[in-house]
C-alpha cells in the first residue's frame, strides 16, 4: 500500500501521475465519493471523527425489463472496452450466435482474450438476468 504522506517514488513510480481534488468538509457536511473511487483523508484537528457508509445498487429486485436493459448495457460497454467501438457491434453478433469458433484462432493470444471475452457475456447474461427475462428473450426470438 502507498503511503500517500510519504510516497516512495522508486517503489511506486505511478503514484507521481495521481490527480485529485481536495475538499474540507465542516461539522454536518455530507461528502458523497463515488462506487470504486479512492479517497485520502486528513483530519485538520487532532479531534475529528469520520463516517463512512456504504450503499448498495439498490435494494429494489430488478424487473424483466429493467434487467434485459441493464445487463445489455453492461455487455455493450465491457465488449467495446475489449474489442474497441469499431469492432464492438460485429463481435456482439458473434457471441450472441455463438460463432466465436469461426472468428477465434485460440493459438493467439488475441483467440484466448476473445474466447474469455465470450465467456463473459455469457456470464453476464446468466447472472445479471432472471430466469423470467431470459424465458422472456427465447420466447421473443420464436
Amino acid at each position: 500500500m502507498v503511503d500517500l504522506d510519504e510516497a516512495d517514488y522508486s517503489r511506486f513510480p505511478l503514484i507521481a501521475k495521481v490527480r485529485g481534488e481536495a475538499a474540507v468538509v465542516e461539522p454536518g457536511d455530507v461528502l458523497f465519493v463515488p462506487d470504486g473511487w479512492w479517497r485520502h483523508e486528513h483530519g485538520l484537528s487532532p479531534e475529528h471523527a469520520a463516517l463512512e457508509i456504504r450503499m448498495g445498487t439498490g435494494g429494489r429486485p430488478r424487473t424483466a425489463g429493467s434487467a434485459v436493459l441493464a445487463v445489455g448495457r453492461t455487455v455493450e460497454d465491457r465488449v467495446t472496452r475489449a474489442e474497441g467501438p469499431r469492432e464492438a457491434r460485429h463481435w456482439m453478433r458473434v457471441v450472441a450466435e455463438a460463432e466465436e469458433a469461426d472468428w477465434v484462432d485460440l493459438g493467439t493470444v488475441a483467440g484466448q482474450r476473445r474466447v474469455d471475452m465470450a465467456q463473459m457475456v455469457r456470464d453476464e447474461v446468466d447472472e445479471g438476468l432472471p430466469v423470467v427475462a431470459v424465458v422472456a428473450a427465447a420466447g421473443a426470438g420464436a
